[in-house]
């Protein structure tokens, strides 16, 4: 008797679209299993998490080629506006890029800025504070 080889084929049978005129296209078959649709959705992660890293480092990149234009120039102010323009666009970039992630992101940056501007007002203000405190005794002591 001879040998038989059987030879299986597995057929995706998935509609994409209907090329058919004045029908609406069927929507795409979702997989049929949990482990795909869990591969899907960490490969969305994974993009997501990619786009906002990509754009965090292109924002710092720009902010770094900035940052020597008041060195050069020597017109500090408009280094200042020009960072503080590009970081917004970049925050906004992050956003778009990322959604919820970059918007996370966002926040927990513009968060710690915020704390570290409250630090260190407070530090100039205890500073101001204490100098004017001496001057005052010396005024007041006639101080030579």
């Amino acid at each position: 008797m001879a040998d038989v080889t059987e030879i299986r084929i597995s057929v995706d049978t998935r509609i994409i679209g209907d090329t058919s005129q004045g029908g609406e296209s069927p929507e795409v078959a979702q997989p049929a299993n949990q482990d795909d649709r869990q591969k899907q959705v960490n490969k969305g992660a994974a993009r997501t998490v990619a786009l906002a890293v990509a754009a965090d480092l292109g924002k710092k990149a720009i902010q770094w080629g900035i940052s020597n234009y008041g060195e050069l120039t020597g017109d500090y102010t408009t280094q200042q506006a020009l960072q503080t323009g590009i970081e917004l666009a970049g925050s906004v970039a992050i956003i778009a890029a990322s959604g919820w992630i970059g918007a996370a992101a966002v926040a927990a940056n513009y968060t710690t800025k915020f704390a570290n501007n409250l630090i260190a007002m407070r530090k100039s203000q205890t500073s101001a504070a204490m100098l004017q405190a001496r001057t005052q005794t010396l005024v007041s002591k006639g101080g030579r």
